[in-house]
């Protein structure tokens, strides 16, 4: 797309100004002329009393009358032509004054419109350059979708204004059913997931953090980033997760959805909540070996400045556990029902629960309906079942530690791996 054609044809913009201005420069010359003749012819039949020059036999001496009118005319001449001096600088300066205004108005209503032709422009341009990529992500060719989606998430970086739309689209192609088989299609797939990832990070230069990533329903490869991440939402309910995933070192704003999730591989999420930021993962499940890890850190300023003190934070309902080991690492500040968990099943499995001393209010952890069997069983330390309410229902194998050493040492940051 050719850029705009910022040539300016003849308008009437200022076109009145400009008629008055010379309507005034041509009339000024004639007001002078008028003034000049009522000055010297006028002026001097009011200022000389012509009866004082009458003769004795009553008639008016006529060469004493005229000498009297040139007397007068000298100093009236002089003053009418400083005046008429002064008058046309002064009409010089207005005219040049007026001039330079409207030639400056005139100049930024051209400048305003160039800018209006240039967003227009840019705007037309990003619109073709999306409907670009998103052709492209329609080809029957791998290459090209992979081309496509880049171009699409340049387009994100760009449009501002439509940064959404852009990351809706890539996330509508990504949670289309996938052939496990086409081996091509599944590096589109990676290609448009480490594409948004990029820009979740905080240091990225056009960040997505702002933006709602749904990935609901799709098929997970390829979710690993250990650089920091700003969040705001994430929802990855109803999804497979195939391979090893990985989230380190987020910074949570908002909220991160896992719910119906089926785990087919190991999966972990470190991060640190703000305020305001949600977990929630209902319905969830491992399958066997597909160890989980959510480690949470929260600051006290966090704790202090929730808008809803008693607002379940970490919400774990009917989470299943198939020869599975999940673990939840709390540290930081934590305060009044922060956890909620009811009908977790741990089948051959374990459920480990670990908090540092001291950091949980009373009834900041609350499980129901705990459930295990075979080899399954709930390992905690000291700490997390102090905070726990009301206490594990009997006929669940528990296990309490009282300290966290056999399961992280005691200086242990859950923002980093516990196991790879």
């Amino acid at each position: 797309m050719s850029p705009p054609d910022l040539g300016h044809p003849a308008d009437s913009r200022g076109s009145g100004p400009r008629a008055l201005m010379v309507l005034v420069t041509l009339a000024l010359p004639f007001v002078a002329l008028g003034l000049i003749w009522l000055a010297m012819w006028k002026l001097p039949t009011f200022l000389v009393d012509s009866e004082a020059y009458r003769l004795p036999n009553g008639q008016l001496d006529t060469a004493a009358v005229q000498s009297a009118y040139n007397a007068v005319r000298v100093p009236i001449g002089v003053t009418a032509a400083a005046a008429l001096a002064a008058l046309a600088a002064g009409a010089g300066v207005w005219i040049n004054a007026r001039n330079v205004a409207v030639a400056r108005q005139s100049l930024l209503q051209s400048r305003e419109g160039d800018d209006e032709r240039r967003r227009q422009w840019h705007q037309e341009h990003l619109h073709s350059r999306f409907q670009d990529a998103a052709k492209q992500l329609g080809d029957v060719a791998a290459p090209v979708r992979i081309a496509g989606a880049l171009s699409l998430a340049r387009v994100a970086d760009d449009w501002e204004a439509e940064r959404q739309t852009c990351v809706d689209v890539l996330c509508a192609y990504y949670r289309m059913p996938l052939d496990k088989s086409d081996q091509s299609e599944r590096q589109v797939r990676r290609v448009i997931l480490s594409e948004i990832l990029r820009r979740l990070s905080i240091e990225s230069p056009n960040s997505w953090s702002d933006c709602f990533i749904d990935l609901s329903g799709a098929l997970i490869e390829g979710l690993r980033h250990k650089g920091p991440l700003r969040i705001k939402s994430l929802v990855l309910d109803s999804a497979v997760v195939e391979d090893f995933s990985f989230l380190d070192q987020v910074t949570l704003e908002g909220h991160i959805s896992l719910d119906d999730v089926v785990f087919n591989d190991g999966f972990r999420l470190l991060t640190e909540m703000g305020p305001h930021a949600t977990i929630w993962a209902i319905g969830a499940e491992a399958s066997p070996g597909a160890n989980l890890h959510i480690g949470i850190w929260r600051s006290r300023e966090s704790q202090r400045d929730e808008s809803h003190p008693t607002f379940v934070k970490v919400n774990i309902n009917n989470l299943t556990l198939n020869g599975a080991h999940a673990i939840l690492s709390l540290w930081g500040h934590f305060g009044e029902r922060f956890l909620f968990g009811s009908g977790v099943a741990v089948n051959d499995g374990a459920f480990t629960l670990v908090t540092r001393a001291g950091t949980a209010a009373q009834g900041a952890f609350q499980l129901f309906g705990l459930s295990t069997s075979g080899t399954g069983c709930v390992v905690m330390n000291r700490s997390f079942e102090t905070g726990l309410v009301p206490p594990v229902d009997g006929g669940v194998t528990v296990q309490v530690v009282d300290d966290a050493s056999d399961l992280l040492s005691d200086d242990h940051d859950p923002r980093q791996p516990i196991f790879l």
